[in-house]
């Protein structure tokens, strides 16, 4: 196993060249995609807290794999979305010359920028992988993850009432995974936001080479269980189980659906887990 400070680096470099594909990527695209290439937010995303995570001894590695982040909006037309995302980027004071987000390093990061019951539920999940891993038998998720506000400062009433911190059992289980949002750059809110479904061909066909930099990611991070979390997301253990070894591969629904899905989120995932560790 590498160390924090090894996986700091290449990280960075990773990165960079995932960052440059994927603005290129959007450029060569055209229309919508062309004109939000050079301001769209990228999360540069990965191991949370790589100190606790590339150490001897640690033998549960949970990697959460996504689609994208969320922006929290949605758009009815296209023209809406290049001045929406300047919008966004100034409400979290965002300088030019620094677009993207560095995974959870300051407050604006992903999971504190994302949706509260996504990153809840997360917390949850590992937890109950974390509880079967330790040799529990039951299939657990109805831990006390709750959130407090954040004391961090911000300039609207709306990311006021949506940036949250956790509390001590929330941040201590955070720490311990690692995220991957496929696309990385900012999606809208819902299935039918224009935002997302400008990327839906690069998440259903990962043309070349943003294949290889997420398998490179993938290594990199060396999880030993990897969560696919939604529809979108469940091809990823098709395109790389034979290729990434030794490690659990686990298919669910995404964090952030309600109802009875909501339910199997936690209870898919954790079935799964239990049935390869008893084998």
């Amino acid at each position: 196993m590498i160390s924090a400070s090894e996986y700091g680096e290449q990280r960075k470099i990773l990165m960079e060249e995932y960052e440059t594909t994927v603005r290129t990527w959007l450029t060569k695209k055209g229309g919508i995609s062309a004109q939000i290439a050079d301001i769209v937010p990228f999360f540069r995303d990965g191991v949370t807290c790589p100190s606790q995570w590339f150490v001897d001894g640690n033998d549960f590695r949970p990697l959460f794999i996504m689609k994208e982040p969320s922006m929290g909006f949605s758009v009815a037309c296209e023209e809406e979305i290049p001045d929406r995302i300047v919008k966004y980027n100034e409400d979290w004071g965002k300088k030019a010359d620094k677009r993207y987000f560095e995974f959870a390093e300051n407050p604006f990061d992903d999971i504190r920028v994302g949706s509260y019951n996504t990153w809840r539920r997360v917390a949850r999940l590992a937890l109950g992988l974390e509880h079967l891993q330790a040799g529990g038998n039951e299939i657990k998720y109805d831990f006390d993850v709750a959130f407090v506000p954040s004391e961090e400062k911000c300039t609207e009433e709306f990311y006021k009432d949506t940036v949250r911190t956790g509390n001590e059992i929330y941040k201590t289980i955070i720490d311990r995974i690692a995220v991957i949002d496929i696309k990385k750059i900012g999606g809208g809110n819902g299935e039918r936001s224009i935002l997302s479904k400008a990327g839906q061909h690069y998440l259903r066909y990962l043309d070349e080479p943003m294949k290889d930099l997420l398998k490179k990611q993938i290594i990199l991070i060396d999880p030993t269980v990897i969560i696919c979390c939604g529809v979108d997301v469940e091809h990823i253990q098709n395109l790389f189980e034979d290729e990434i070894k030794d490690v659990i591969w686990l298919k669910t629904y995404h964090p952030a659906v309600f109802g009875k899905y909501g339910r199997l989120f936690f209870e898919r995932a954790l079935t799964q887990y239990k049935q390869v560790l008893q084998r």
